[in-house]
């Protein structure tokens, strides 16, 4: 209860769960206001936002509703972010008990290895890939 009253009094952590809840609500509306295909063509190309009611955020080059790409768009959003953070327990959690268990050397080769990627993750993935 004492996390929740601290979570509560702080704006960021508000202001992070509102937009979380927000693209999850538009990632399970989807389907129900968007039926059809996200992709297809819905009007004329290049059609400026607020113009009517049936495009409201009007359309993209091809023609097709920018708000119907941006609710089919949360699904995926999430599902990226949802693989990426079970991606890192997985790797963590087996990373950490395997320098639990092995200790020693092995235990100072992961941690080590842990800290460079902490350090400059961007750069060890840019050499990587």
């Amino acid at each position: 209860m004492n996390r929740l009253r601290r979570f509560l009094r702080t704006p960021e952590a508000i202001a992070g769960a509102l937009i979380l809840a927000l693209l999850l609500v538009m990632a399970l509306a989807a389907p129900l206001f968007f039926p059809g295909d996200p992709q297809a063509i819905a009007g004329p190309a290049l059609l400026p936002p607020f113009q009517g009611w049936s495009l409201p955020l009007g359309t993209d080059r091809l023609g097709r509703d920018v708000l119907a790409e941006l609710f089919h768009g949360a699904r995926t959003s999430l599902a990226v972010g949802l693989a990426a953070a079970a991606a890192a327990l997985l790797i963590g959690a087996t990373v950490g008990t395997l320098a639990g268990f092995a200790g020693g050397l092995v235990d100072e080769a992961l941690m080590r290895i842990t800290d460079a990627f902490q350090t400059v993750p961007s750069f060890l993935l840019a050499l990587a890939f």
